[in-house]
């Protein structure tokens, strides 16, 4: 099988961290993969690493520019015949609307990963709530094949009436088995892994510990990533006087040296689909004290999570508190590997060339 996949950007998160494993995956499985995306990023260089053929589309940028992106979706058009594929698998909202667009004529297969859906971001105004909802439900009819690596998108998808218009599945980002435990250590550290972008409120994370610290003096921050926000989150702590006790670790590989560091795993943000650095951290038998925003799969809700309310500043420092303080072994626990995922992706393009 030859299948195209596109992304908006290349800059490492969860998404670009989805197609890679995908693409090995299935590449590894004896199918044709390449990559198509807009905005530079690590994803282009792990990608060639891995002899996965990947190419930039000009124009295609994460903002809505309409000039800009009538160019992408030609120059998108293009790329996809030129590799004759029998699937084109989109993933991201603007990625997702363009290969729809461009490939509505076409009788090549089309299937839309969502990694998140952008209108549940509780932060974002109504009217824009409006706009994104409007969207993603119009463009539903034009994929052979819709996947949601969150549950709750599913969920919210299907109550508006979306498995009346196509296939819908719940498939969860996969990630490898830790393959030796990680001791909790004594220190009161919280942490959390993730890009430095505003629907990760990380400023929330900053002001919750700053109260943690009048409770436990010792507690420590670590926040491994890089992203927009890293100048303006690190002025934040030195204007609530915790510069001394945060440490902001930039972008790293070792996602096991830094988990072993940490004795409570922090998720603040207000939009997700199924972030890995929360699956690893849960694999990985941290304590996770998470925003309850629908990330989480049922089956990992149960001893050493603690979900909180979104907006419920008392309840996240309470949760931080009794992290670092009360909490004791944590049993581990792995959702899916990244070849059953792939697996399950496999199946939706072969059931989509059905249709």
């Amino acid at each position: 099988m030859k299948i195209v996949q596109v992304i908006t950007s290349a800059e490492w998160g969860g998404a670009q961290r989805h197609v890679y494993d995908l693409c090995r995956e299935l590449r590894q499985m004896g199918h044709d993969a390449i990559v198509l995306y807009g905005v530079e990023g690590r994803l282009h260089e792990l990608l060639v690493e891995a002899n996965t053929p990947v190419y930039q589309v000009p124009w295609l940028t994460r903002n809505i520019r309409p000039l800009h992106d009538i160019r992408a979706l030609s120059a998108i058009r293009r790329q996809i015949e030129a590799f004759d594929p029998d699937i084109v698998h989109a993933h991201s909202p603007k990625a997702g609307v363009l290969v729809r667009m461009a490939m509505r004529k076409s009788s090549v297969s089309v299937i839309y990963t969502i990694h998140g859906l952008a209108y549940l971001d509780s932060r974002m105004p109504s009217w824009k709530k409006f706009v994104y909802r409007t969207i993603e439900w119009k463009m539903l009819p034009f994929a052979q094949g819709t996947i949601a690596v969150s549950q709750r998108d599913l969920d919210d998808l299907i109550g508006r009436g979306g498995n009346n218009v196509t296939h819908l599945v719940h498939i969860p980002n996969g990630i490898e088995p830790f393959s030796q435990s990680i001791p909790l250590p004594d220190a009161p550290v919280i942490g959390t892994i993730t890009r430095l972008a505003p629907q990760k409120a990380l400023d929330v994370l900053l002001t919750a510990v700053a109260e943690v610290r009048q409770v436990v003096p010792n507690v420590q921050l670590i926040v491994v990533g890089d992203g927009p926000l890293r100048i303006q989150l690190e002025h934040q702590a030195r204007e609530l006087g915790i510069d001394d006790i945060t440490w902001f670790a930039g972008f790293q590989t070792n996602v096991v040296e830094w988990l072993a560091r940490m004795r409570v795993f922090a998720l603040t943000s207000v939009k997700e689909g199924m972030p890995y650095a929360l699956l690893e951290a849960i694999a990985s038998g941290r304590v996770v004290v998470a925003n309850d925003i629908g990330t989480l799969p049922e089956n990992l809700k149960d001893e050493g999570v603690i979900t909180v309310p979104i907006g419920d500043r008392e309840a996240l420092i309470r949760g931080l508190i009794k992290g670092v303080t009360e909490h004791g072994s944590i049993p581990t626990r792995v959702v899916t590997t990244p070849h059953a995922m792939a697996k399950q992706v496999l199946e939706v393009y072969r059931q989509a060339l059905e249709i």
